[in-house]
């Protein structure tokens, strides 16, 4: 589920990983993330050649600026065709246990 978030994240726009970390922690903090996953992870989609990390001319700090490439467009499609039922499935089930839980309808 992670490197969908991140491809789909920077599908929508560039960011550094730092600003992945911050985007990502918005999310209500659902998805731990620190720098110990997120830079592997960027690595690893990088050496699949699904993003490209350049150097952002904007900051003197050396700071990556992360694009996704065609090939990691490619590749989110095909996540999101074969996410939607999955997370459909996980929609459900969290629903079902709220309701076991707390006796709360969805």
């Amino acid at each position: 589920m992670f490197p969908a978030l991140v491809l789909q994240m920077l599908h929508a726009q560039p960011d550094s990983g730092y600003g992945l970390m911050q985007r990502i922690s918005s999310l209500g903090g659902i998805f731990p993330v620190n720098p110990n996953t997120i830079y592997p992870l960027l690595r690893r989609l990088e050496e699949r050649g699904f993003i490209r990390g350049e150097l952002d001319p904007s900051t003197k700090r050396g700071t990556m600026l992360y694009r996704i490439t065609a090939a990691g467009e490619e590749r989110l499609e095909h996540i999101k065709t074969n996410f939607k039922p999955y997370l459909t499935n996980l929609i459900a089930a969290i629903q079902q246990l709220r309701r076991d839980l707390y006796g709360e309808s969805a």
